[in-house]
């Protein structure tokens, strides 16, 4: 999440004060690093920005939910991945990673695509329809060369540079 406003300064500030009342949660004294879970982090954020007649929001992901990784630290939920999301316009032709699946044509800003015999499935009941178990489609295809669930780690990783 960004917020963007002129008095950026005093919400800094305003944050840094909410934030040191909770003396836990400095991660180091003398550093301007908190150790809190996301959803209160960006619940603060935005309460803090309401309040600003100028203040622009930008949400990135699901700021309200977490979940635990592998090495038990909370990690921001990410919304589920979509063609809008990734950049791909509507009409967009997507190559297989794997030979043994057909191009298809987004026909949604969502995950619909056009099979070559012009049947409309989600992208990954269109996977899961050929190899008979459970798949994400958008690991199976490619936009411009590039596979769409690296494409979706790459702007995970630019709005989460700490997850994944």
């Amino acid at each position: 999440m960004t917020v963007a406003t002129v008095k950026y300064k005093k919400l800094e500030q305003v944050i840094h004060h909410e934030l040191d009342k909770l003396t836990v949660t400095r991660a180091r004294r003398n550093r301007e690093f908190f150790e809190l879970e996301p959803a209160i982090a960006g619940d603060l954020l935005q309460n803090l920005a309401t309040l600003i007649d100028d203040a622009e929001i930008d949400n990135y992901g699901n700021t309200n939910e977490t979940s635990k990784s592998s090495d038990g630290k909370l990690r921001p939920m990410s919304k589920p991945t979509t063609f809008k999301m990734l950049g791909i316009p509507i009409g967009s032709v997507l190559t297989a990673a794997n030979k043994d699946f057909p191009a298809v044509t987004t026909v949604d800003e969502e995950n619909h695509v056009a099979l070559p015999n012009g049947e409309v499935k989600t992208i990954s009941r269109a996977v899961v329809d050929i190899v008979n178990t459970p798949r994400n489609g958008f690991q199976a295809y490619k936009y411009k060369g590039k596979s769409l669930s690296n494409i979706r780690k790459e702007l995970d990783k630019n709005y989460f540079p700490n997850s994944r």
